[in-house]
C-alpha cells in the first residue's frame, strides 16, 4: 500500500474518519468463504479422528444438565452460569428430546468449527494475508488447550467463539460505508454478539466492557476529523452506544427476567440463601411474619452480607480460647441450631405474662433455644481471626443461667424502616448487636473455621466494626400480638420487582460460585503461571509463546515510540497503511488481551483453570497475525525474516518431536 495523504486542517494534519472505509477496506470473496469452510470442515475430520467416545459426562456437563433440569420443572436454584445460556441449551434440549452423551461431543466439535472458520475471516477482513490466515487457524486448531475443551459442552468454547463473531462484526463495521445496509446490520450483529458472549459465560460482561471502549476509542477518532460535524458524530455515536450498550444490556436483562418469572418453586438448598423479599416471590407464599418482635420470641437471625448467614451455635466446643460453646454461621435456615430466644437484660421487665415489644437501643440477651446458653463476648481471641481488637463469641452457661456484662447486647437500628416507630420489626429493620462488656460490636466475614468447627463462618466481636459486616435482622418470628398483625410485603411494579430481584440474584451467583460451590476446589495450574505453561511437545510451545511473543514485541514497540516522541517535531502530511493497521489493531487487541486476562486476578477461589485463557489466547492470535501480516508486507528483509523464522521454528518442533 502506497502512503496516505492526510487532510489539512487549521492547525495540523489529522487522518479522516473514512481512513478505514477507503484505503482498508477489504471484502470477503466467495474464495475466503469457501477456505473458511475447508478449515472448519479440516478441524471436525482431525476432532473425529482424535475422538474417544464417552457416555461420562464432565462437571461442566453436569452442572448444566441439572441447571437445565431445574429450569424446566420451573425451580428456584442458584447457578454459576448465566440464564441466557441455561434458557438457549434447555429449548435446544425440548427441540431434541433426548440426545445420548456421544452426541454432545459432535456438537462440541462444530461449535470448535465454527469457532475455527470466523477467526479465519476475521483475520481475511482485517486484511491479514491468506496463507498467514490459514496458519494462525492452523495453530489453535491443533492447541491441546483448544481441542480439548471442544470435545466437551463448554461455555468456555461458546464464548470464544461469539467473541470472535464480535470481533468480525467490529472489523467489518469499521470498513463499511456509513449508514449503509451493511453498516446496520455489522451494528446489530455486534450487538447480538455481544449478548450471546455474556449470557454464555460471566466473563462476557468483560467482553462487553472491550467492545464499550473501542466505540468509545472510534467515537474519539471520529471527533478529530474536522471535516465531520457535530450532528452527525451525535448521531454516529447514539446508533452505536445503542447497538453495543443497549442491546446487551436489554437481552440480559430479558433474561433474568424470564429466568425469575420461571422460577417460582422453591427448593430445599437455594431458597434459604436469598432474603425474605426474595423469597415473597415463591409460590407458595411463606407463613408472613409478625409486624414486631416481642420479648420471648424464638428468632431465626441473619447476617445481612452473608449468603444464607444464619447465627447458629452447636452443642460443640472451641479447641482453644474460652473453651466454650461454638458460634458460628450457619448456611442454611432449616436448622434448629439456627434458633435463638431475645429476653431483656433487666428482671424487672414481666415479659412472659404480657407481650413486650423489643425497641431499639434495648439491652437485651440472647439464648440458644436447644442449648439454653447465652451468647457472649469474652477477652479470649477468635479461632481464626487474632487481631488485638478480636474478641471471642461463645455461648455460656444454662437455661438458668441470667448472665453479666459479657452476655449482655445493646440492639441499636442502623438502617431501614419501621412500620411502628422505634420498634424492632422483621426483615426490614438492619440492626447491630454491642456487647457492654467488651464495647464491641458482632459481625461475621467470610473466613471458616477448621474442621472442628465444621468449617461454618466464623463469627466474632471487633472494637471498630465494619458497618456492613455488623448488620444483621430478623428472617423469622414466632409470636403474634393478634390475628392479622402481619408485616406485609413491598407491593411494587412487576417490572421494579424484577429489576430489584434480578440484583440481587447476581450478587448470590457471584457469592455461592466462590463462597460454596468452589470454595475448596483448586486447579493444578494458577493464573500466575498461565502464560509460562510449558509443555512436553516442542510444536505445542511453539503454538503457546509465539502470540505471547508477538503480545510483548507490540508493546515494545509502543514503548520505543513514547520515546522517541518529539511534540515540537513537524507533523508528517502522509500516513502508512501497513504501519497504521498494524498499530491500531495491535492497540485493540492487546487492550481486549489484558481485559480479558487480568480480570481472572480477582477471583476469590482457586479453581480457575487454563481453560479460561482462552479468549485472551485467541486475541494474542490475531495479534500475531496482524504482526506477520506487517512484517510480510512492510518490505524485503522483514518478509525474509519471517519465512525464515517460520521455517526454522517448524524444523526445530520437528526434530524435538
Amino acid at each position: 500500500m502506497r502512503p496516505a495523504p492526510l487532510k489539512k486542517g487549521p492547525y495540523r494534519p489529522f487522518l479522516g474518519s473514512d481512513f478505514y472505509e477507503s484505503l482498508l477496506f477489504n471484502e470477503l470473496r466467495g474464495t475466503d468463504v469457501l477456505m473458511s469452510v475447508l478449515l472448519g470442515l479440516s478441524f471436525i475430520l482431525h476432532q473425529i479422528k482424535i475422538l474417544k467416545p464417552t457416555t461420562e459426562l464432565n462437571s461442566t456437563e453436569v452442572d448444566l444438565f441439572e441447571a437445565i433440569t431445574h429450569y424446566k420443572n420451573g425451580e428456584f436454584f442458584i447457578t454459576e452460569f448465566p440464564p441466557l445460556l441455561i434458557q438457549i441449551l434447555s429449548s435446544i434440549s425440548s427441540i431434541l428430546k433426548s440426545v445420548p452423551n456421544e452426541t454432545l461431543q459432535y456438537y462440541a466439535i462444530f461449535t470448535g468449527a465454527l469457532t475455527i472458520s470466523v477467526l479465519y475471516l476475521t483475520m481475511r477482513v482485517s486484511n491479514v494475508k491468506s496463507a498467514i490466515a490459514v496458519l494462525a487457524v492452523s495453530i489453535i486448531s491443533r492447541l491441546p488447550l483448544f481441542t480439548k475443551e471442544c470435545i466437551h459442552l463448554s461455555p468456555v468454547v461458546l464464548h470464544t467463539l461469539f467473541l470472535s463473531c464480535g470481533v468480525l462484526s467490529w472489523n467489518i463495521l469499521k470498513r463499511t460505508r456509513l449508514y449503509s445496509t451493511c453498516w446496520y446490520l455489522s451494528l446489530l450483529s455486534l450487538g447480538s454478539f455481544i449478548s450471546l458472549s455474556a449470557g454464555s459465560k460471566f466473563v462476557g460482561v468483560v467482553t462487553w466492557c472491550w467492545f464499550l471502549f473501542l466505540v468509545a476509542k472510534r467515537s474519539w477518532e471520529i471527533a478529530g476529523d474536522a471535516d465531520v460535524q457535530l450532528d452527525r458524530l451525535l448521531v454516529q455515536t447514539i446508533w452505536r452506544t445503542a447497538a453495543v450498550g443497549f442491546i446487551p444490556l436489554a437481552v440480559l436483562t430479558s433474561s433474568y427476567f424470564t429466568f425469575l418469572s420461571n422460577s417460582r418453586i422453591p427448593s430445599s438448598n437455594h431458597s434459604g440463601l436469598v432474603s425474605p423479599y426474595f423469597k415473597s416471590w415463591f409460590v407458595p407464599e411463606t407463613m408472613p411474619q409478625p409486624d414486631v418482635i416481642y420479648y420471648g420470641s424464638n428468632l431465626l437471625i441473619r447476617h445481612a452480607p452473608s449468603l444464607g448467614g444464619y447465627l447458629h451455635s452447636h452443642n460443640y466446643t472451641y479447641r482453644g480460647g474460652s473453651g466454650e460453646q461454638q458460634v458460628s454461621l450457619f448456611i442454611y435456615s432449616n436448622d434448629a441450631d439456627n434458633e435463638w430466644i431475645i429476653e431483656p437484660s433487666s428482671d424487672t421487665l414481666e415479659y412472659k405474662t404480657k407481650l413486650e415489644p423489643v425497641k431499639n437501643g434495648a439491652s437485651i440477651k440472647l439464648r440458644h433455644r436447644t442449648t439454653g446458653k447465652l451468647l457472649r463476648a469474652s477477652s479470649a481471641k477468635p479461632p481464626i481471626s487474632e487481631q488485638d481488637y478480636d474478641h471471642e463469641v461463645s455461648c455460656t452457661g444454662d437455661e438458668k443461667y441470667r448472665g453479666d456484662a459479657d452476655e449482655t447486647w445493646r440492639l441499636r437500628f442502623e438502617r431501614g424502616k419501621t412500620v411502628h416507630d422505634g420498634l424492632l420489626c422483621p426483615f426490614t429493620i438492619y440492626f447491630s448487636l454491642e456487647n457492654k462488656g467488651h464495647n464491641c460490636k458482632l459481625l461475621s466475614h467470610d473466613l471458616r473455621l477448621p474442621d472442628w468447627g465444621f468449617e461454618q463462618q466464623e463469627v466474632l466481636c471487633v472494637d471498630s466494626a465494619d458497618k456492613e459486616r455488623s448488620l444483621f435482622f430478623i428472617d423469622r418470628s414466632n409470636l403474634y400480638k393478634e390475628r392479622g398483625a402481619y408485616i406485609s410485603s413491598p407491593k411494587h411494579w412487576i417490572g421494579k420487582r424484577l429489576w430489584t430481584l434480578t440484583l440481587e440474584y447476581v450478587q448470590r451467583q457471584y457469592k455461592f460460585d466462590y463462597y460454596l460451590k468452589n470454595k475448596d476446589a483448586r486447579s493444578d495450574i494458577k493464573r500466575v503461571n498461565w502464560l509460562l505453561n510449558i509443555a512436553d511437545s516442542a510444536a505445542v510451545n511453539f503454538m503457546w509463546f509465539i502470540p505471547l511473543a508477538s503480545l510483548v514485541g507490540y508493546i515494545l514497540v509502543e514503548c520505543f515510540r513514547w520515546i522517541k516522541w518529539d511534540p515540537w517535531a513537524d507533523t508528517s502530511s502522509e500516513v502508512d497503511p501497513v504501519k497504521y493497521l498494524y498499530l491500531d489493531s495491535c492497540q485493540e487487541l492487546a487492550t481486549g488481551w489484558f481485559m480479558h486476562y487480568y480480570i481472572f486476578a480477582w477471583s476469590k477461589h482457586d479453581n480457575i483453570t487454563v481453560t479460561q485463557y482462552l479468549p485472551s489466547y485467541v486475541l494474542s492470535l490475531l495479534l500475531a497475525a496482524q504482526t506477520a501480516n506487517f512484517l510480510w508486507n512492510y518490505g524485503k528483509i522483514t518478509r525474509l525474516l519471517l519465512v525464515g523464522s517460520s521455517a526454522a521454528a517448524m524444523v526445530i518442533t520437528h526434530i524435538s518431536n
